[in-house]
């Protein structure tokens, strides 16, 4: 038989006091409280990144290849000067950005669809691009608006217009897809022609 372990006193307190917390039950309903309101919370942001401000339905491009948005459905297109530092999310942040100018005119508008639905889907794999002619531009039909995202990449293989589009009335930039257009000088010239026009008070619908 081994002989007994000889304590201290205070050894021997601080031995039954430990043997005394390790009968109590753990409280584990804060920690899965705290945990919960940390997935909710991370949830709550994920959702206003990439699902607030999104609509359903078919972006720009799609809806002008299958014939839903035409020419004679636009009434104007708005060239807008992007956001610097921030990506807007909200109408009242777009209704901030200023207008360069205003394509009103029948046969410009025409033009303008004829290249939107020239338009590739996917994003093109590029190395180290530089971006000019940034822009956004916000396209009012007769259902309501679609914002479009566009910029022109160059490296040292190839230039391209970069464009994301958004679907009907989103002011989420994550809710629209990627497409490309290889040959865009005469969409590139349109929105750089000088003539400039007061842009229409038009509501956001939001």
């Amino acid at each position: 038989m081994p002989n007994p372990v000889w304590l201290p006193p205070a050894g021997a307190d601080a031995l039954q006091k430990l043997a005394r917390k390790m009968k109590k039950p753990i409280k584990l309903i804060p920690i899965v409280t705290g945990a919960s309101l940390l997935v909710g919370l991370a949830v709550w942001i994920i959702s206003g990144i990439f699902y607030a401000g999104t609509t359903a339905g078919p972006d720009l491009v799609e809806a002008v290849k299958s014939g839903s948005v035409t020419a004679a459905s636009i009434s104007s297109i708005e060239i807008v000067e992007p956001a610097v530092g921030h990506t807007p999310f909200t109408a009242k942040e777009y209704a901030s950005l200023a207008r360069k100018k205003q394509i009103d005119s029948p046969e410009s508008i025409e033009r303008f669809v004829a290249n939107i639905s020239r338009f590739q889907p996917r994003y093109v794999d590029q190395n180290h691009p530089s971006e000019s002619h940034h822009v956004y531009l916000r396209v009012n039909d007769a259902k309501g608006f679609y914002w479009l995202y566009g910029s022109v990449l160059q490296d040292h293989e190839r230039t391209i217009f970069q464009m994301d589009a958004n679907t009907l009335d989103a002011v989420n930039p994550n809710g629209g897809d990627t497409y490309h257009l290889e040959d865009f000088s005469e969409l590139l010239a349109l929105l750089q022609q000088k003539k400039s026009i007061e842009p229409k008070a038009v509501p956001d619908h939001h």
